[in-house]
């Protein structure tokens, strides 16, 4: 499973959220990504920034310096309109929706800027309808990121975590007017399923299984 208060002072440097957006979805973008993924040197930098990204997760660093620094780049690329095939797109998506969260809140889930998570769906979102098949599930997990960390329920269900005591996970609050129609038109299992995924967490989690 993957301060929002304060807009860092680098969306004064780049367009606003609504018009990159409206970027993703132009034409010419989609005529180009469907290219084949050759490196340029854009997809090369992406890809590197990626991996550096990942390595700062798995060492609890995601509000290092550097990763500040590397998402400043993702939005000057957005904001030249660089970032257009689907791989691009998911690299792009997955580091803004490591933006960190703010620690010893009451809402585990609030981040130091919503708007990067609003901006990973969009991402995957576009890089999933461009043919990247995991972004789908990704997009909706940033959609639910974005959700819970106002304060509000989760779309899709892709969050769960451990209850208050640490003894078995619980489904975050979630939004019952979801279908899973919804959810299957981004390639994320039924509520059903999910909850069949809670559980087996939960059974690890108490011994139950290996």
């Amino acid at each position: 499973m993957k301060n929002w208060l304060k807009v860092p002072l680098i969306l004064a440097v780049v367009l606003p959220i609504c018009n990159i957006c409206y970027a993703l979805d132009k034409p010419e973008n989609a005529a180009t990504s469907n290219k084949s993924d050759a490196k340029s040197a854009v997809l090369l930098e992406l890809e590197q920034l990626f991996f550096a990204d990942q390595q700062r997760q798995q060492q609890a660093q995601s509000n290092d310096i550097k990763g500040q620094s590397d998402r400043q780049r993702i939005f000057e690329l957005l904001a030249n309109n660089q970032i257009t095939s689907a791989t691009g797109k998911a690299y792009a998506a997955i580091i803004l929706q490591h933006t960190p969260k703010i620690g010893k809140t009451a809402n585990p889930y609030k981040s130091t800027n919503p708007e990067n998570h609003l901006l990973s769906y969009y991402l995957n979102k576009s890089a999933y309808e461009m043919g990247y098949h995991d972004a789908g599930w990704y997009s909706g997990a940033a959609m639910d990121r974005y959700l819970l960390s106002q304060g509000k329920p989760q779309k899709y269900g892709t969050h769960w975590r451990l209850n208050d005591t640490g003894t078995r996970y619980v489904m975050d609050p979630l939004d019952p007017n979801t279908t899973d129609t919804q959810r299957a038109a981004l390639g994320i299992d039924s509520l059903e399923a999910i909850y069949g995924f809670i559980a087996e967490d939960t059974q690890k989690l108490i011994g139950g299984v290996p």
